[in-house]
């Protein structure tokens, strides 16, 4: 394990709302290829939080890499939803492309 992984994990374990940590932890996990919990700490911090689309961009491509096609396609979708409301235009084009590959 990085340590990078490691503080963020006892940062985490501090103070589990903390959505920055979150994010955070999540982009190394996925850096670290660790699909499993890329997807699990997006989730929870999803569902904490609000984010403008980048979360998304993550999950969906880690939804992918564990061979979740459908579940991959609706974060993808989900994400541009997000990032278009909040005038994310450009991201949410992105994002609407990866859901209908």
């Amino acid at each position: 394990m990085s340590s990078r992984i490691g503080a963020l994990e006892s940062l985490r374990e501090k103070d589990p709302a903390n959505s920055l940590t979150l994010f955070m932890l999540a982009n190394e996990y996925f850096k670290a290829e660790r699909w499993g919990d890329t997807v699990a700490v997006l989730r929870d911090y999803l569902a904490r939080g609000k984010d403008e689309g980048a979360a998304y961009r993550l999950l969906g491509h880690s939804l992918r890499r564990l061979g979740d096609a459908d579940a991959a396609r609706q974060a993808f979708r989900d994400g541009a939803a997000t990032a278009r409301a909040h005038r994310h235009d450009g991201m949410a084009a992105e994002l609407e492309a990866e859901g209908e590959a």
